[in-house]
């Protein structure tokens, strides 16, 4: 019956073991997908800002205004001294 207890016991320790085995392995395969994880959208983020254009588009000219019109023409402003008049406004 002692021998039983042995074989009994020796085999738990080997299962023991190996569970042991593998939930480290476990960690350290999730501790490296986070890392990886992290690494991943650091480079998402840097790829996004290098493709992102730093100079906004020019704005088109000005539309043209319809044929057999003038342009607004505002007067100029002046400042009236006693040596030059100012009629501008």
């Amino acid at each position: 019956m002692e021998s039983v207890g042995s074989a009994t016991t020796a085999a738990m320790d080997a299962v023991n073991t190996g569970v042991a085995t593998v939930w480290h392995n476990q960690q350290q395969l999730e501790a490296e997908a986070r890392m990886l994880q992290q690494h991943a959208q650091q480079f998402n983020k840097q790829t996004t800002q290098v493709a992102r254009p730093r100079v906004p588009a020019p704005h088109p000219p000005p539309a043209s205004p319809p044929r057999g019109t003038r342009p607004l023409q505002f007067p100029t402003r002046c400042v009236p001294s006693p040596s030059m008049g100012c009629d501008a406004f």
